[in-house]
């Protein structure tokens, strides 16, 4: 998504991702993820430190994927299984 604002110059407000589960069962399940200034803002800022950090301190990577992933609340989506 961040890649997309800037790649596009879209404004951030104007993203969002819809995710359709499907099963051949169970009903689909939808997610929408919706994008804003403070989304890319933070992904930004990550990418930053992320890039310009020294390779030899994988903690701090770690550290910043896990602040990163903290945007989206992951536990919130039902697992399917496939």
């Amino acid at each position: 998504m961040w890649t997309t604002a800037r790649q596009y110059s879209v404004n951030p407000n104007q993203i969002q991702l819809v995710v359709l589960a499907l099963h051949p069962v169970k009903p689909a399940q939808r997610l929408d993820v919706r994008w804003n200034k403070k989304d890319q803002m933070q992904t930004e800022e990550w990418l930053i430190k992320l890039l310009t950090k020294p390779k030899d301190n994988p903690s701090k990577i770690r550290e910043a994927s896990n602040n990163l992933s903290s945007m989206t609340n992951l536990d919130a989506i039902l697992e399917i299984q496939i």
